[in-house]
This record gives C-alpha cells, sequence and structure tokens, in this order.
C-alpha cells in the first residue's frame, strides 16, 4: 500500500511538472527596449557638445524629454486578439546627458506573453482619459501616475503626456554663445492622447526571450513630409495654453511617423 501511494505521489509531481512545462513553453518574456534618437544620432540631453541640425539650418540642443506609455498590446496575425504588454508606463530621456547613457535603452519586460505570430504592436502616447482625469491619490505607491504624481497640472485637469524642451539657435552662430532660446512643449488634456499602430511580423516563441527594439526619432516629432515646425516663430516654442493646442496637435500627430522597432 505504501508503495502505491508513493508512485500516486510521483504521478501527480510528474503530471505537475509536466503542467509547468506547457505554462513556460507556451508563453515568453518580451524585452521592450525603448531608445530615443535625433536623426538617426544618440539623443544626448543636458550636454552642449552634443548639437543637433534642425531642419531649418540652426541648432537645437534637448534638456528634456519624457513621455507616458499606455495600452501596449501586441496584435494576433489571424484572431483579432491583443497581447497585453503594458498597462501604463513613464519613459523619461531626460538623463540622457553622454553618449553611454543615450545608447542603453529603457527596458520594460513583461513576462507569460502567449507564445505566437503577431502582425505587429500598439502603442498609446500619453494616458487614457478614464484614469487621466481620476485622482491619482487613488493609485498605490507603486503605480506610474502615483510615483510620477509631478507630471500632473491641475489647471489643466490632465497629466502631462509629453515634454519635449531645450534650446534653439535663433540667431544662428551655434548653441551657447549666449543668445539662444528656449523651447518647452508640454503636451496635455484627453485631445492629445494618440496610439500609434507599428505593422510588422512578431513571432513570440514559447520559453525565447524577445528583444523589441523601439526606437523614437525625436526630429520626426517636428518634422513630416509636408514641412516642419517653425521654431523661429515664437509662438512656437511653447504650449502652455490650453485653450490653444494647434501646437501640440501638430507634434502627436508625428507619432506615428517617428516611431520604428526592430527584433
Amino acid at each position: 500500500m505504501k508503495n502505491l501511494f508513493f508512485l500516486f505521489l510521483l504521478a501527480l509531481a510528474f503530471a505537475a511538472c509536466k503542467d509547468d512545462e506547457a505554462v513556460v513553453g507556451d508563453t515568453a518574456t518580451v524585452n521592450l527596449n525603448f531608445k530615443a534618437v535625433y536623426s538617426g544620432e544618440p539623443f544626448v540631453t543636458n550636454n552642449f557638445d552634443f548639437q543637433y541640425k534642425y531642419p531649418d539650418g540652426r541648432e537645437i540642443a534637448f534638456d528634456t524629454f519624457n513621455f507616458f506609455i499606455s495600452d501596449v498590446v501586441l496584435l494576433e496575425e489571424n484572431s483579432g486578439d491583443e497581447a497585453e504588454l503594458i498597462d501604463l508606463e513613464f519613459i523619461n530621456f531626460t538623463a540622457n546627458n553622454s553618449l553611454a547613457a543615450a545608447e542603453k535603452p529603457i527596458t520594460f519586460s513583461p513576462n507569460f506573453i502567449p507564445a505566437g505570430k503577431y502582425k505587429g504592436i500598439r502603442i498609446g502616447i500619453g494616458v487614457p482619459a478614464d484614469i487621466n482625469n481620476s485622482n491619482y491619490i487613488d493609485f498605490g505607491a507603486s503605480h506610474p501616475l502615483r510615483r510620477h504624481a509631478s507630471e500632473f497640472w491641475s489647471g489643466w485637469d490632465s497629466f502631462v503626456f509629453v515634454k519635449l524642451g531645450g534650446s534653439y539657435d535663433i540667431e544662428g552662430d551655434g548653441i551657447g554663445n549666449g543668445d539662444d532660446v528656449p523651447f518647452a512643449h508640454q503636451l496635455a488634456s484627453n485631445a492629445v492622447y494618440r496610439s500609434v499602430t507599428i505593422n510588422t511580423p512578431i513571432v513570440v516563441e514559447g520559453g525565447k526571450d524577445l528583444d523589441l527594439n523601439i526606437v523614437v526619432d525625436a526630429l520626426k516629432l517636428y518634422q513630416n513630409d509636408a514641412g516642419y515646425l517653425e521654431m523661429s516663430d515664437e509662438e512656437n516654442r511653447a504650449t502652455n495654453d490650453p485653450g490653444n493646442l494647434g501646437v501640440a496637435i501638430s507634434i502627436v500627430d508625428n507619432w506615428s511617423g517617428a516611431v520604428s522597432i526592430s527584433q
């Protein structure tokens, strides 16, 4: 009888191991590696050794670049189902003050993502309306909205979805010569939330980590095939008026062309 009982326990243990293997084998960890660039070059902030050429020929330098991402999902190839990767997170490239820092990605690694074939990825830029206008105090201390409560603007009743800022060479004599002008594009309100879909085949293999390298080109947030934001116009260098979202809309509408992905 004891031997039978032992064999029964052994069989249960074996079955449990097989179930665990099935779970591991049917899912994987997906590493989302975010980098920023400017016209393909590493994006460095708060360092005048890294000045970039704006489309009008003048120089530009950055001291701020951050944004919220939300509702990040993989799009299943045939069924239309979605595999959730990220509910909400905050990406901050503002500390990229050296080449080494700029070349190191900001990585999120959701696990237990179902194995399968996907046709692309969708990324929300900003905070969805249903939680953007809620009280962030209601969220736990570890929640991104609570951790980044300083990004909430009470006057706008909104989190700041995207921040881009720095110096623009208004005189055309290079950054750091005393006559530069600041620019500060701080994009808030539900009207500037955008969802970007990148259509590219993605295969998640069970039990095998997958790296998805997501690159945001800051230049392309200011430039598209139709032209570029005239930074020489003072009215285009700030977005502080909630009643005038023209510049903010022009920037967020460029997100789809500014984001690319490789594996």
